[in-house]
């Protein structure tokens, strides 16, 4: 059987972090927009010739995005909010993506079950479709000059799950059939452009998505008329009960994912993918010098998986017609080799007891999140201790330096409790798996998390255990320097297996518990150095959630235990803080038993991501009851804008509006904080948004 090789998409980002760098000085004033063109067009034109010389058929043109594919579909159908009207092109873009001043930035929301962000595309009422395709066009035309226009296949977000992710900017829910009668004319008129397509409709593998057998079908019977070759590809998980309808649809083919389901295997086909974007991964191993052979020689990154792909191909169009498919029903990964007793997931007393122990704060009580600006400094700092240039009691000068800056600053702006800054910390994920065994770290293993915002997933190389101490000296330096209380600062156990690469021959479920142990002596440590409040955050709870409804109950089970056997250890005077950002949590409502099942079970304060999402959120919670201390981001640390006072008066006062105080008492159960770390601001821009947030 003859198999033809494809691919449906590639990092965006460069060999070596390239658009990171032009992308910023592009925003900082220091290159020209032509600069950072250039910029792109190089990083798009190596990705093609990558593919294509590693000797795939068929070279997915994926959109090599400036910040989001998805606002790129958005900026392609012309979906622009009015108050984006007054921008045109690239800065109309980047303010969709970042705010300008008076235009809030469009909402930002985990992708799937992924660690990439995606900017979500908002319905106004009245909304018409103005499509501009000459920026796809050109990437079209660049790539087949590139690569031969019979290599090059383009690539678009699907109808169905464009307008499944799409918001309407009302309480009402976009009616589908009417987003997608919209829709579908400017998808039309594109293909009259084309001859081929690769539309992607990863909803389709959620439980809502199969439920969508009628418009899809009508959507895709009106495309396919168009004559165009149409590639119909889902991932992130298998179809399930989509299945028999997704293939009978009329297109050229269709790609699926067959490994959301252990022992999947797939039926004879001719046409080889990924089973998922090749975006989510590094861009190639030869970079690694300073890895371990061992560990290099088991990771595929992209480029690997190119030639996985193209060798995989080979195999299946020169097997024996007698060979036998591989059995691999049998295979699960393993548990835990020992019990964890009960009585280790929870916290000594009930939260109203252990509550009046606590901290005692005003109304409307004022803190951050964590991490203060990244500036040249700090990463000249941590690069020349990395290289040895500095030794271990000068780094902690200079560390020490910037915490006692961090510490004045907080005090000096009037801030209730205050945090160190994490100066230390290239990563969240990536400093505490640097402190425990059984992780190992990349160089260049950069994947995208959004906009220039990249992360270097840690790899779990092996059993995770508790080695030091990781942040009890910069805790000690903090809190000698002020009377205020300074939080502990830690990574929830969700979250570094969420967003690191993790072992296969064990579950998941064990390695939580693993990670989840080894923090507990960290929380343990922490108060033993007389913390009274530690903040252990979990960004990636929701995004780790299965898309299928039927497997959750699983994975917030073990996401449960993990987070309960991390802070169960605080004494009840202890205040354990978590943070929740940039996901749909309205979705688990229902399964988490209004929050109370999950985090907030051990917790006693909640922190989340708000100021893009018009409070859903907080309306969600109030409606729910939830009872104890919430902190709903007042502002976007994601915006160069610094908010004025006024904004945030009222953001408050929707707080107060939505019912989640319980009354005049409930003011000091109400923290006021920016939506998440400010790591990614610049100091001018930090203390200008907290100065106005504390007033």
């Amino acid at each position: 059987m003859s198999v033809t090789t494809s691919t449906i998409g590639f990092p965006r980002i460069g060999r070596k972090r390239e658009m990171k760098i032009a992308l910023e000085r592009y925003w900082k004033k220091q290159s020209t927009l032509q600069d950072m063109l250039a910029v792109q067009h190089s990083v798009e034109e190596e990705s093609w010739k990558a593919q294509k010389s590693a000797g795939v058929a068929l070279v997915g043109i994926d959109q090599g995005t400036l910040y989001d594919h998805v606002l790129d579909t958005t900026f392609l159908i012309g979906c622009i909010p009015a108050r984006f009207k007054g921008l045109s092109g690239y800065d109309a873009y980047f303010a969709m993506a970042r705010g300008a001043q008076g235009a809030v930035a469009l909402d930002m929301s985990k992708y799937f079950d992924t660690n990439y962000h995606f900017l979500v595309p908002e319905l106004e009422d009245g909304w018409t479709p103005a499509p501009d395709f000459s920026h796809f066009l050109d990437r079209v035309r660049r790539c087949q000059a590139t690569i031969g226009k019979e290599s090059a296949v383009p690539i678009l977000l699907g109808p169905v799950t464009y307008a499944s992710l799409a918001r309407s900017n009302t309480a009402a829910a976009p009616d589908l059939d009417v987003v997608l009668a919209k829709l579908l004319p400017v998808y039309l008129e594109l293909l009259q452009k084309l001859k081929e397509l690769q539309l992607h409709e990863p909803f389709l593998t959620t439980t809502k998505g199969a439920k969508l057998q009628a418009p899809t079908s009508a959507a895709y019977k009106q495309l396919a008329a168009q004559g165009v070759s149409l590639n119909f590809v889902t991932y992130y998980d298998d179809l399930g009960e989509a299945y028999p309808w997704v293939v009978s649809l009329p297109v050229s083919a269709v790609s699926l994912d067959f490994l959301g389901v252990p022992g999947a295997s797939a039926p004879n086909a001719s046409l080889d993918l990924p089973s998922v974007p090749l975006s989510h991964l590094p861009w190639d191993t030869a970079l690694e010098q300073a890895l371990d052979q061992g560990v290099t020689a088991r990771l595929g990154f992209a480029v690997q998986k190119l030639g996985e792909l193209v060798q995989l191909a080979k195999g299946v169009t020169n097997a024996p017609a007698e060979a036998s498919p591989l059995d691999l029903s049998s295979f699960r990964p393993k548990e835990l080799t020992f019990e964890i007793p009960d009585n280790l997931y929870r916290r000594p007393e009930a939260y109203s007891v252990r509550r009046t122990k606590q901290i005692s704060m005003p109304a409307f009580p004022t803190t951050t999140i964590g991490s203060f600006p990244q500036t040249a400094d700090v990463r000249r700092l941590r690069l020349q201790y990395k290289q040895g240039r500095l030794s271990q009691a000068e780094y902690e000068r200079g560390i020490a330096s910037h915490i006692g800056f961090a510490i004045g600053m907080q005090e000096a702006l009037g801030l209730d409790v205050l945090v160190h800054g994490e100066a230390e910390r290239t990563d969240m994920v990536e400093y505490f798996g640097a402190g425990l065994t059984g992780m190992a770290f990349t160089e260049h293993g950069w994947v995208q998390s959004y906009g220039s915002r990249y992360v270097r997933p840690p790899l779990v190389v092996g059993d995770i255990a508790f080695n030091k101490p990781m942040t009890v000296w910069e805790y000690k330096v903090a809190q000698a320097l002020t009377p205020r209380p300074v939080k502990g600062m830690l990574t929830g156990p969700v979250t570094i297996l969420n967003w690191s690469f993790p072992r296969r021959d064990i579950s998941r479920r064990a390695q939580a518990l693993q990670l989840a142990l080894a923090l507990r002596e960290e929380v343990a440590a922490l108060e033993a150095a007389g913390c009274t409040v530690v903040q252990v955050d979990e960004p990636a709870l929701r995004e780790g959630l299965p898309l299928k409804a039927e497997r959750w109950e699983g994975y917030l089970g073990w996401a449960v235990d993990a987070f309960r056997l991390t802070t169960a250890v605080a004494a009840p005077a202890t205040q354990i803080v978590t943070h929740l950002c940039y996901s749909d949590f309205q979705d688990i409502m229902a399964a988490i038993d209004a929050m109370d099942a999950v985090v907030v079970a051990a917790a006693d304060v909640l922190t989340i991501e708000n100021s893009r999402s018009s409070d859903e959120m907080i309306r969600a919670l109030a409606a729910a009851q939830y009872g104890r201390d919430i902190g709903p981001g007042v502002y976007d640390v994601h915006s160069p804008v610094v908010p004025t006072v006024e904004f945030m008066k009222e953001k408050i006062r929707s707080f107060v509006a939505s019912g989640i105080l319980g009354g005049a008492a409930g003011a000091t159960r109400v923290w006021v904080n920016p939506d998440c770390g400010l790591k990614t601001r610049g100091w001018d821009e930090t203390i200008g948004s907290l100065r106005n947030m504390v007033q």
